[in-house]
C-alpha cells in the first residue's frame, strides 16, 4: 500500500464515496453476529468486505492490488479520544485537501467525528474517530477515486463495524514484529496490532511524561522517506501534548535497521519543564513501517543507550 501517507495517534485513516448531498455516513448501530470476525489485535469486529482479505501487514483488510483497504487503530487504557478530538476538528482546515463532508457520528453508542476528503488525485478518503475516557479508536478505509464499486463495498462493510470494549487483546498473535527486551532495560508492558508500549516501570498515564517509555507504532508503508515519516510522527507528538517545549537542539542520521532504510532523530527539549529528549527510529519495509518514539527525561545518556539496544533487536515476522 505504497500510496498511503499516514500519521500516528489520530493519524489519517481514509475511505471514499460518491459524496451525495445527504449525510454519507450515518450512525453505526450494528450488533455482533456469527458472520462477524475479529480484526486481530483490536477490539473491532466486522463482516468481511467482498474482495478484500485479512491483511498480513496491518490491522484490517486489503485487496489483492493493495489499493483498497480498511485499517483500524485501537488505542486503549487512555483518554486519547479527548486529546485527539480537539485536533481532529481543525487539522483538515489547514491540510489543503478538499473536504466533501464532515460531521458527528456514533459508533455502537460511542460519540465521534468523521470527515470525507479528496486525499489525493487517486484516492478519496474518510477519517472516523470515536471513543470515551478509556479508549480512542480510529477507522481508515481507502479506494481509488474512480472505483465506485469498491467504494460501495467498503461503505457497506463500515455499517457492520462492532466495537467490543471489554474484549481482551492477545498481543502475541497479532503483532507483526518481535523484539528481545532481555537485551534492554526497557520491558514490554502492553500493546496490540497497531502499537505497543515498553517502559522501565509501567505505562504512563495520559499526558504523564515524567516516566521514560517507548511507544512503537505499525503503519502500512508509504512513499515517504524514513525522514519524512519520522518528522510527521514527531510533529503529531508535539501537537498532542503541551508538556513538550520547543526543542533546543537536534541530531539526525540516516541508518539501516534490520536491513531496512531508517532515519534516527534525537530531539532535545524541555519535558514538564525539565531537560529531556525525544528519540525516534523510523524504518520502512516493503509493506509496513515501524516508528519507535521514546520519551526520556531521567538518566538521559544511559536510557537513550537502552532504547537503542531494544531497537536493534527488531525483526519482522
Amino acid at each position: 500500500m505504497n500510496r498511503f501517507h499516514l500519521t500516528i495517534l489520530a493519524a489519517i485513516f481514509l475511505s471514499a464515496c460518491n459524496w451525495p448531498k445527504k449525510p454519507w455516513l450515518n450512525d453505526i448501530t450494528s450488533t455482533k453476529t456469527s458472520a462477524h470476525v475479529n480484526i486481530p489485535g483490536t477490539r473491532f469486529f466486522i463482516i468481511p468486505p467482498t474482495g478484500l482479505k485479512p491483511s498480513k501487514n496491518f490491522a484490517g483488510f486489503e485487496n489483492e492490488n493493495g489499493d483498497a483497504a480498511i485499517w483500524v487503530f485501537d488505542e486503549f487504557n487512555t483518554n486519547g479520544f479527548g486529546n485527539n478530538l480537539a485536533r481532529f476538528k481543525t487539522q483538515y482546515d489547514t491540510s489543503g485537501k478538499k473536504i466533501f463532508e464532515r460531521g458527528s457520528i456514533k459508533v455502537n453508542g460511542y460519540a465521534g467525528k468523521y470527515v470525507c476528503v479528496q486525499y489525493s488525485k487517486d484516492l478519496k478518503s474518510l477519517n472516523i474517530l470515536f471513543g470515551d475516557t478509556d479508549f480512542c479508536a480510529t477507522v481508515f478505509t481507502c479506494y481509488g477515486t474512480n472505483d465506485t464499486k469498491t467504494g460501495e463495498v467498503l461503505k457497506n462493510a463500515l455499517a457492520t463495524l462492532y466495537y467490543d470494549k471489554d474484549l481482551k487483546i492477545d498481543f502475541s498473535s497479532s503483532v507483526t514484529y518481535k523484539l528481545d527486551d532481555n537485551k534492554s532495560a526497557f520491558k514490554f508492558v502492553e500493546g496490540n496490532s497497531s502499537y505497543s508500549f515498553y517502559s522501565l516501570t509501567d505505562v504512563p498515564k495520559d499526558s504523564d511524561y515524567t516516566k521514560d517509555f517507548i511507544i512503537i507504532t505499525t503503519v502500512p508503508s508509504v512513499d515517504d522517506s524514513p525522514k519524512d515519516l519520522a518528522e510527521s510522527f514527531l510533529k503529531t507528538l508535539r501537537q498532542k501534548t503541551s508538556s513538550l517545549a520547543t526543542e533546543t537542539s537536534r541530531t539526525t542520521s540516516d541508518s539501516s535497521i534490520a536491513g531496512l532504510p531508517a532515519f534516527e532523530v534525537e530531539s532535545y527539549c524541555k519535558i514538564n519543564g525539565k531537560k529531556g529528549v525525544i528519540c525516534e527510529f523510523t524504518l520502512i519495509g516493503k509493506t509496513r513501517s515501524l516508528n519507535f518514539q521514546a520519551i526520556i527525561n531521567t538518566d538521559i545518556e544511559n536510557n537513550v543507550a537502552e532504547v537503542r539496544k531494544l531497537v536493534r533487536t527488531v525483526q519482522f515476522k
